[in-house]
């Protein structure tokens, strides 16, 4: 049956723009138990959407979400959302270069890509620069730390939080999360000292075990009022 209605969406879409569903669409494809939904509507009026909710249905065609996996359409979307000006298919297209799925695999293309996304203020697409400096892309960007650190503190500076959620967006990296909890750390926030801590007892986060850098920050946590950080220093 949902399949019948995906079917008739693309052979059959509205001839009248309904603002309204196009709206509730995008609610739909914030979350991850009706994106599938999302697809439907989104094809449906395909005629009419602006540029976010062309992203939307090219992040559908590109995990799957509703319709057959179809990394051409996915990025012919991304293209023209971004041409629109929409900073995530902006990213996305620098991602579709960065993996060569729906277009050529081409660094230079991505990073264009994402520094077009970053300039809109997109923190994501500033990982993502980031990373490129950290990586060794086939000796095509110069790995310099210093660089790397900068573009993972704008991204802090623009809300990108160490796990990500646009799209196909950047894995977490270790270097990025831990510049990411101290950022957090540095301003009050007692979750982030207790998984600096936490980390340090388990030599997680690409950080070796150290206990007494983890009493340090689980002391700190549990002055705040952090329960758990309280629990894990009766266990030390």
């Amino acid at each position: 049956m949902k399949i019948d209605l995906v079917n008739d969406a693309i052979s059959n879409p509205s001839q009248f723009d309904n603002q309204q569903e196009r709206y509730r669409a995008e609610a739909l494809f914030a979350q991850n138990e009706t994106k599938a939904d999302a697809a439907t509507m989104l094809l449906y009026h395909r005629k009419f959407l602006s540029a976010k909710q062309m992203n939307c249905l090219g992040e559908c065609y590109f995990e799957g979400y509703g319709v057959s996996v179809d990394y051409n359409e996915a990025v012919s979307l991304f293209k023209k959302a971004s041409e629109l000006g929409d900073s995530n298919a902006m990213y996305n297209m620098g991602m579709s270069h960065l993996k060569g799925l729906g277009s050529w695999q081409d660094y230079y293309s991505a990073y264009e890509w994402f520094r077009k996304s970053a300039d809109l203020g997109n923190g994501y697409a500033m990982i993502r620069i980031g990373d490129m400096y950290r990586r060794d892309q086939r000796s095509v960007f110069q790995i310099d730390t210093d660089t790397v650190i900068k573009w993972y503190q704008m991204a802090i500076d623009h809300g990108a939080s160490c796990t990500p959620g646009i799209g196909f967006g950047p894995e977490p990296n270790f270097m990025y999360d831990k510049i990411w909890y101290l950022k957090m750390a540095e301003e009050g926030k007692s979750d982030a000292m207790f998984k600096i801590g936490y980390n340090y007892v388990n030599g997680f986060g690409g950080v070796k075990k150290d206990e007494e850098l983890a009493q340090y920050w689980l002391k700190k946590a549990a002055n705040l009022g952090n329960a758990k950080a309280m629990d894990l220093l009766k266990k030390l």
